[in-house]
């Protein structure tokens, strides 16, 4: 029977970790990556579901701080404001990438 202690496993995994996070960014890394098409239009949907999302916070009447108090009560709608046009800005460029054709195959130069 083998016995494992806690160092050898917690080695083991972190080994195994930063080899899948290793192969996670090669697989981004490359242009044509199945993966890369995937992961650039799930995070133009997340980011459009957030910009959809602080929309409703700023139109709300329920606010994270509420309005009475002077400064900060205006500036939690500012920062979600300015946050829904950042998140809509990086929704656009991830969607732009996800559409991206592939590239067509090398060509070698023997026909």
């Amino acid at each position: 029977m083998i016995v494992l202690n806690f160092w050898d496993f917690a080695s083991t995994t972190v080994i195994l970790l930063f080899a899948l996070a290793a192969l996670f960014i090669v697989l981004l890394a490359l242009p044509q990556s199945r993966l890369r098409r995937v992961l650039f239009r799930l995070i133009s949907w997340v980011n459009g579901l957030l910009v959809v999302l602080l929309g409703i916070s700023v139109v709300s009447p329920i606010d994270a701080i509420p309005d009475v108090i002077p400064v900060i009560g205006q500036a939690d709608d500012v920062l979600a404001i300015v946050g829904a046009i950042g998140a809509g800005i990086v929704s656009a460029i991830a969607a732009r990438a996800a559409r991206q054709p592939r590239l067509p195959a090398p060509f070698d130069g023997d026909d």
